[in-house]
């Protein structure tokens, strides 16, 4: 793909995601989150992961299989300064949280900052096998990812998200794992 048109190729493949993930079926979506409990089993020290919002990929039951297994876990808090990960107390589960005036579910910032995390649940709209991976275009992921080089990335995904080739440019990270729900844990030929 030509670096030419890249964010016109990037604008084109989120409208066309977006419309696949408002068309998933229900039953797909719980066979997805059901599914993604497996991945309770790689999650290795403290694990940051996503608190879903309404078209993405459900992780309410992963995030109830880490905090029975007792995993540590992060959530994401967003600001000016970019992305950051906050130690979430154990009683806390991240489905309950309240929503920004995106309808973000939101953690609290007031939580200390997680500096231990180990693995990162990555969301995204598309990725393909070469670990090219598309967010929502404002680069929060890819700039944690670039400077925590150590840490485990797996990206979370239906199995209608793979695309033939994701539009990638110098700044985005490259996914070394991908979770489906058909697939399972995947690892990519980043070569």
């Amino acid at each position: 793909m030509s670096d030419v048109d890249l964010p016109t190729q990037k604008r084109t493949l989120r409208r066309a995601l977006k419309a696949v993930l408002r068309a998933l079926p229900e039953q797909t979506r719980r066979a997805g989150a059901d599914a993604s409990v497996a991945l309770c089993g790689h999650c290795t020290g403290r694990t940051a992961l996503f608190v879903s919002m309404r078209d993405e990929f459900d992780t309410g039951p992963l995030d109830d299989a880490l905090r029975h297994a007792e995993v540590p876990r992060a959530y994401p808090v967003y600001d000016r300064a970019g992305l950051r990960f906050v130690e979430v107390p154990d009683d806390v589960v991240g489905r309950h949280l309240p929503q920004d005036r995106l309808g973000i579910p939101t953690a609290d910032v007031a939580w200390p900052v997680a500096i231990d995390v180990q693995t990162v649940i990555v969301p995204g709209l598309a990725f393909d096998r070469r670990g090219g991976r598309l967010g929502r275009g404002l680069g929060l992921y890819d700039r944690y990812l670039s400077a925590h080089q150590g840490v485990r990335a797996i990206g979370l995904f239906y199995d209608e998200q793979e695309v033939e080739r994701c539009p990638t440019g110098p700044h985005d990270q490259r996914l070394r794992e991908v979770f489906t729900p058909r697939g399972g844990l995947v690892h990519l030929d980043l070569s």
